[in-house]
């Protein structure tokens, strides 16, 4: 089955270009880098690059090989500055929504759900007792009020 599969790739060089992206993952997308160009999408910021770049594969064997470039030394042409460059699968946008929701708390929330507000440190802790946990009952306990 073919289906299109998009690569995330970050920590590019600054100088980086579509072609030198194209020319990095052509071998891993089994085409050339004139016929991968299309495919590559630089993110820009106010017109600068931000080491940023996505790629679209035609199928998820082409993937494999792309995410294999993980960690790969990346050269760019124009000045020759090389990064060692991350490469992800890409989340969709309704995705990365859905994950932001989920890890979403609030500062006065712990992970669990558990609100941490109200809870005040009782008694005092001997300083010489630096492990956590190591406080008796009554010394140094916190309480929620």
């Amino acid at each position: 089955m073919t289906s299109k599969v998009t690569l995330f790739i970050n920590q590019l060089p600054y100088s980086a270009t579509r072609e030198d992206v194209a020319a990095h993952f052509a071998q891993a997308a089994g085409t050339t880098a004139a016929a991968l160009l299309p495919s590559c999408r630089l993110v820009l910021k106010d017109g600068a690059f931000k080491g940023t770049a996505f790629v679209d594969v035609t199928d998820f064997e082409s993937c494999d090989r792309g995410l294999a470039l993980h960690q790969s030394q990346f050269k760019a042409s124009s000045d020759g500055s090389s990064r060692r460059i991350n490469v992800r699968e890409a989340v969709s946008k309704t995705r990365l929504e859905q994950i932001a929701e989920r890890s979403k708390f609030s500062r006065n929330q712990g992970p669990l759900g558990k609100d941490r507000k109200g809870k005040e440190v009782v008694g005092e802790v001997d300083p010489q007792r630096k492990r956590k946990g190591e406080a008796l009952e009554g010394e140094g306990c916190i309480e929620a009020r």
